[in-house]
């Protein structure tokens, strides 16, 4: 026999599994090689060079028939089709069960790993003993068939849905991510089914199912010391669906030297992964250390989770809004049905990483499964938004549910922002300015907005409105908060989600840069005795008129006034940058009205063009 045609007769093996124990807690299976070529078919046959990429004509002899086996179902064949980036293959054989899913799948027979699967069809529901003519598909896009030998292995579970379902362990490899899958147990407290390891983000095909009423929970373990990961995606996006992304996603890497680990948990409803659907296990690190994943996979708890605001029902996936006070929404968390036998732990993960953020926070509780946690009693005085996903594990069963809603925020008038500024001590007049420029109202329509008040709206993490109002800077809020002490500190949680804390930052910031001991009181009291060395009547700085503002000695507003205002903006551009200061060479005063942004401009008159 020709090399080539035995390659093709491995290459083109049919392997079989037949369930012989009604439940798939129990699954066990008997494999039956197939060699599809010895029939003679070599049309068929050259069906499987890719490479070549041959057009594929039926054969009205095929399948061939079964081999003289009786452990072999009667009638069982495959007919397999070029199709393009995939195969198909029509499919018949006898159960020995009513009813179950079927999954073909492309097996690589050089691999060490006798059950190392490289793709897999969706899977089909088969009702009745006997199957006939089911076509199913297998995706081959991105695989390297060259050299290697193949099988097609057909996998039978009797539901997708029943307690205590092993799965056939599978093995992928997509370039940058290897994930090994194990049997998963549902009735086990908690099971190991997954480790990965990436060096960026992924979007991985990988081949198995999280039946319905499932849950994962995951650790992550950064080895990079300087890596810059931030979130562990667990995210499922079904192929049917052109933007079927749901949640979720929790956890986060932000390590400091040496290795951090960081828990989350991910509930599915239902979730199956399959070949041209998306799981996202993974994300970035900074230099290509390796950062790994464990999945763990748990039993649903018989009770949902009901959100309440106050006295109304939240649902799933719902916006609650901090309020214009600002006061965080009135949450209410309970099982429905209540459970009054066992002990509860509670978790409500938020998180927030738009614009650069990486802002992660959780809160916990232990409560009896009758029992309301009312989430005011654990936030204390902190506000905080984003997406937001509440979850709670059975101490005595281990079972676990959750639900995620989001959380976005109400602006107040400007009236309302303007009177809390003015009331503020030590108040200056050009706070509430500097204030109504930062918050952008030709973006906005209207002054002092710390929540967009423009952009798509829905409740999806991927829409603006009423999230932070945020620049291309990364500066945050009514004050456009960036660094403090640079780059000592970026804005807090509450510098983002309230505008009061938002405003007392800001304006304690410019009040900072004003008359702190290295502010612009002290620098120019410096400058000026530097003047009034040269001659008495240099003393006072010239006068700057910027808009409806004039900045001159002996009024309420004067050139430390706009060298304060320029600092909070930074100072750049000529000399060292100040507003004003006195040129020692020269002995004349000196305007930088410039910043160094490209192309610079005069942020004090910006700030003065608000002013009435």
């Amino acid at each position: 026999m020709r090399k080539g045609t035995l390659s093709f007769l491995i290459f083109c093996s049919l392997m079989l599994f037949v369930l012989i124990q009604i439940g798939c807690d129990t699954l066990t299976s008997i494999a039956k090689g197939i060699a599809l070529c010895l029939a003679g078919n070599e049309k068929a046959c050259k069906c499987w060079d890719i490479s070549a990429a041959r057009p594929c004509d039926s054969d009205p002899n095929w399948p061939p028939p079964a081999p003289d086996d009786p452990d072999y179902p009667p009638g069982t064949g495959v007919d397999i089709r070029c199709d393009g980036p995939s195969f198909k293959a029509r499919v018949s054989g006898k159960l020995s069960s009513a009813s179950g899913y079927l999954w073909l799948a492309l097996e690589d027979k050089s691999s060490q790993s006798s059950d190392e699967i490289l793709s897999i069809s969706q899977a089909v529901r088969v009702s009745g003993e006997t199957f006939t003519g089911l076509w199913m598909r297998v995706p081959l896009g991105g695989l390297d068939l060259q050299n290697k030998e193949y099988d097609v292995g057909l996998y039978f579970c009797s539901a997708l849905t029943d307690v205590g379902s092993p799965k056939k362990s599978i093995v992928r490899d997509d370039g940058n991510l290897h994930v090994t899958f194990t049997e998963m147990h549902r009735n086990l407290a908690k099971f190991w089914v997954s480790k990965a390891s990436f060096d960026k983000a992924l979007a991985a095909n990988n081949d198995y199912c999280i039946f319905n009423g499932d849950s994962i929970e995951f650790t992550a373990i950064c080895n990079d010391a300087s890596s810059d990961s931030q979130f562990i995606e667990v995210v499922e996006g079904h192929s049917y669906y052109s933007n079927g992304v749901t949640w979720r996603v929790e956890g986060q890497l932000t390590p400091p030297a040496g290795s951090i680990s960081s828990n989350g948990l991910f509930i599915a409803e239902y979730l199956a992964v399959h070949d041209g659907d998306c799981m996202v296990i993974g994300h970035d690190n900074s230099n290509g250390l390796e950062d790994t994943v464990d999945i763990f996979i748990f039993d649903k708890c018989e009770s949902s989770i009901y959100i309440a605001e106050g006295d109304n029902a939240i649902s799933p996936g719902e916006c609650v809004y901090i309020d214009s006070t600002p006061q965080m929404p009135d949450l209410k968390f309970m099982l429905d049905p209540p459970n009054s036998g066992e002990q509860f732990s509670w978790t409500l993960s938020i998180k927030y990483n738009r614009s650069g953020r990486n802002d992660y926070k959780q809160y916990h509780t232990l409560l009896y499964g009758n029992e309301t946690w009312i989430l005011r009693d654990s936030l204390k005085s902190d506000i905080i938004g984003g997406e937001a996903q509440i979850a709670c594990s059975s101490l005595a069963t281990g079972c676990m549910t959750g639900e995620w809603f989001s959380i976005r925020g109400r602006n107040a008038t400007e009236a309302e922002v303007e009177s809390y500024i003015t009331n503020l001590p030590g108040n200056l007049w050009y706070w509430k300015y500097v204030a109504r420029h930062e918050s952008d109202k030709p973006t906005q329509g209207r002054y002092h907005c710390q929540f967009n008040e423009k952009g798509d709206f829905s409740c999806d993490p991927s829409d603006v409105r009423y999230t932070p109002n945020a620049s291309g800077d990364s500066g945050f809020g009514i004050f456009q908060l960036t660094w403090f002490d640079y780059p000592t500190r970026v804005p807090n949680i509450q510098e983002l989600w309230s505008w009061k804390g938002n405003v007392n930052s800001g304006t304690e910031w410019l009040r900072h840069h004003q008359s702190h001991t290295s502010g612009a009181n002290e620098y120019m009291q410096v400058e000026r005795a530097q003047a009034l060395s040269f001659a008495s009547d240099s003393l006072h700085p010239p006068i700057e008129v910027l808009g409806n503002v004039t900045f001159r000695d002996g009024t309420d507003k004067f050139m430390e006034h706009a060298v304060a205002i320029k600092r909070f903006n930074g100072t750049g551009g000529g000399g060292n940058g100040q507003y004003c200061e006195w040129d020692e060479t020269n002995h004349s005063w000196v305007i930088h009205k410039l910043n160094n942004y490209d192309p610079p401009f005069n942020y004090v008159e910006r700030v003065c063009l608000t002013y009435p």
